[in-house]
Formats: C-alpha cells, structure tokens, sequence
C-alpha cells in the first residue's frame, strides 16, 4: 500500500514506556530496528528510519543491525539518532541518562564510532568518554 500511495519514507517515534494515564499514550510500539528490517523487506520503494537512541545502543552492535536493515532494503535504510530525554524510560531499563550537555557528546563519539565501522577497511581502536572498542571490524558495509 505504501508503495502503490507513493509514500516517500516512514520514521517511527522510538519509545520504550507509555506516558501512563487512561490512554497510555505510545505505551504499544515496536523496537526501531526489527520494525524496520519489516518494512524494508515488504516494499520497494519507500525509504523508512530506525530510530535509535545512542544510550541504549552499543555502537558497534547498532552498526551491524542497521548494515543489515540496509541490505534488507537494498540501500533505503535512514538512520534517526536520539540522544535521549525521558528519564522514566530510562530509568525502567537501568541505565543513568548523561546529562543534558553531555548527551551531544555521547551521540557524537557513537556516530564517530559508527562511521568509522561502515566505512574502514582495518580494524580500528576507539577509546573515548562514552565508548571504547578494540581491534573493531565489520562486513559487510552499508550499500551506500
């Protein structure tokens, strides 16, 4: 259907808790990334995101998920990088939010990591404030 509607592209919101109340409002959704995979593998022209949110997810883990979305996709997967904000979402998973300033920061030394294992062709070290990874390789590559 969205093939047939000429819809361009799709960026789901990437939630991990409802907001409570009568409604539960964006209690019901789906992890970005599988969602994703789904919806590239059952149409062909629509290019549709993955949201991800850079405290969730170790970089190099997301880099191989989302090499395969793109494969699955034949090259129209789009990356959405959150670097969060609602403390009851990731306080229900354990993790300690960075604070505000320093969530730019992480989301910026996770893009440098990702980057770095698209697109080399020698395994690399990182060693920064929020992530570091040694001797990091992977295959495939995004198509694009």
């Amino acid at each position: 259907m969205a093939d047939d509607a000429s819809v361009d592209f799709m960026l789901p919101l990437g939630r991990w808790k409802g907001y409570g109340g009568v409604t539960e409002h964006n209690a019901s959704n789906f992890e970005t990334l599988t969602w994703v995979s789904g919806i590239l593998a059952s149409t062909r022209n629509l290019m549709a995101f993955g949201t991800v949110h850079v405290s969730l997810f170790n970089p190099i883990v997301a880099a191989k998920q989302m090499v395969t979305a793109d494969h699955i996709g034949q090259g129209r997967f789009g990356l959405n990088i959150v670097c969060g904000w609602n403390n009851d979402e990731f306080d229900m998973l354990g993790v300690n939010l960075a604070q505000h300033g320093d969530r730019y920061e992480q989301g910026q030394e996770w893009i440098d990591v990702i980057t770095r294992a698209w697109s080399g062709t020698e395994p690399f070290d990182y060693g920064g404030n929020f992530y570091q990874v040694r001797k990091t390789q992977i295959s495939p590559k995004t198509l694009r």
